[in-house]
């Protein structure tokens, strides 16, 4: 309608919402998204998203009152009007259910009456002395009790399983989340950018590629890991355990073993292992059961 200030006026909130937005995705997709496990920054996004969508509403609004109306198009502005306002409400109160269910989620797993614990060591990779039942601590009563498993190779500290797993004392449930073993460029809780997955995290300290305050040894680079793990989710976490293929070799031999049915070889002649296809993807094993 060739009211230029009024239009910038209305479009400085959504560039400013755009310019935040744009700030927060400069560490990439995953570490935003994890960022939301954080209440506070998941009730700072409901706001904006409200606020932003009020201000749009009000945008339209504005637009359909100040604006000249042909008789013969007074019912298709007010349709028009009409559609464009439902657009933001629903789009608005979706985003903004979504973050809700985010929020009161952070708010669920994390608890102050825990604090910043200190994670409890436990044995070294190697040693064992078998299933034992460990008593949840009574200084967190109806609390919950947060536990990181691990679990790798037998040479190093690659740890390709990384899970999380929440007890809640109170309701008597078990919520799990795992984290990603090619999760990468993530900032670092003493400070800075890992520029690696967080797979390689602890063999990074234990080389010493990677200063930690934690120190420069396996005990130092599974500390920084556990630390690292429950900065990332936002939660502190209280006990870890740590499993390499042996380990798990162990558990399944166990249980009496699992059977594997190979109706014909498994061969892939396309697999690379980008090696420059040294390695192919090949098994002679004849159709049998085998334990």
């Amino acid at each position: 309608m060739g009211r230029r200030r009024l239009a910038a006026l209305f479009a400085v909130p959504a560039m400013l919402v755009l310019l935040i937005l744009m700030y927060q995705l400069r560490q990439g997709v995953v570490v935003f998204a994890a960022r939301f496990a954080d209440p506070a920054f998941s009730l700072a996004a409901i706001v904006i998203v409200i606020v932003a969508g009020v201000w749009r509403l009000a945008s339209v609004v504005h637009a359909f009152l100040v604006g000249e109306h042909l008789r013969t198009r007074r019912v298709t502005d007010r349709a028009v009007a009409a559609v464009l306002a439902a657009v933001i409400v629903i789009s608005h109160v979706g985003v903004g259910g979504l973050l809700l269910v985010t929020y009161n989620a952070g708010s669920q797993v994390f608890n102050p009456d825990i604090g910043q614990a200190v994670p409890t060591p436990s044995l070294a990779p190697g040693e064992t002395r078998g299933p034992t039942l460990v008593p949840l601590p009574t200084r967190v009563a109806g609390g919950r009790v947060t536990i990181l498993f691990i679990a790798g190779s037998t040479q190093g500290d690659l740890y390709d399983s990384i899970m999380v797993v929440s007890y809640d004392q109170k309701t008597n449930s078990v919520q799990m989340v795992s984290v990603p073993r090619d999760s990468g460029y993530f900032p670092l809780y003493f400070g800075g950018v890992y520029p690696y997955k967080i797979n390689y995290l602890a063999e990074s300290v234990r080389n010493g590629v990677l200063k930690s305050p934690e120190g420069k040894d396996q005990a130092a680079g599974i500390s920084t890991l556990i630390k690292e793990v429950g900065y990332l989710v936002g939660i502190p976490i209280n006990y870890y355990a740590s499993m390499d293929v042996n380990g798990f070799v162990k558990m399944v031999n166990a249980v009496g073993g699992i059977h594997v049915v190979n109706p014909k070889a498994i061969t892939d002649p396309t697999y690379d292992w980008l090696d420059g296809g040294r390695t192919r993807m090949a098994s002679t094993c004849p159709p049998a059961r085998t334990t």
